[in-house]
């Protein structure tokens, strides 16, 4: 019952809180910077870790919830300084999470030249291929070296990353 009343639009409005901006970067120095944006805490943990093990410096950010019950301030239009300082940001695509596609959204709209990349099973990309316009979609598995491979083809133009 809790859940359902988040859901109504007038009941969430009061519900909504402000996310906690990302932390500070980690990893080497001289790594280029990526975002990650996932809300299951676990996987957005073991990205960054496979990710920082490759040479890349990360910040993690929960994002605005799976049912948008966090306000995501480039959503609102005041801007992300994380996103600002990333040299990629990298998602894991959820053709459901509607808060999350707004983020995307918003990150293409007011960082047309971010690097977005977004890891999807290949049949959910070409589904869903108008929620994923601006953005490199990568169909490696989500394992530590998909991750990998991933970023380092976005951020850095090369197939074949370190290994973690």
């Amino acid at each position: 019952m809790k859940e359902f009343l988040r859901r109504l639009p007038i009941v969430r409005r009061w519900l909504i809180e402000d996310i906690d901006p990302p932390g500070e970067w980690v990893g080497p120095e001289v790594g280029q910077r990526v975002l990650i944006e996932e809300d299951d805490t676990e996987l957005r943990r073991a990205m960054a870790q496979a990710l920082q093990e490759a040479g890349y410096q990360t910040a993690e950010c929960a994002g605005p919830g799976t049912h948008g019950e966090r306000r995501c301030p480039l959503v609102e239009g005041h801007g992300c300084d994380a996103v600002d300082r990333a040299d990629a940001v990298l998602q894991v695509f959820v053709p459901t999470d509607d808060a999350m596609n707004e983020v995307r959204a918003a990150i293409r709209s007011q960082a047309p030249d971010k690097a977005i990349a977004v890891i999807s099973p290949a049949p959910t990309a070409a589904r869903h291929a108008d929620l994923l316009v601006g953005t490199e979609v990568s169909t490696e598995p989500l394992t530590r070296r998909g991750v990998a491979t991933t970023v380092g083809s976005v951020v850095e133009g090369r197939v074949a990353p370190k290994d973690p």
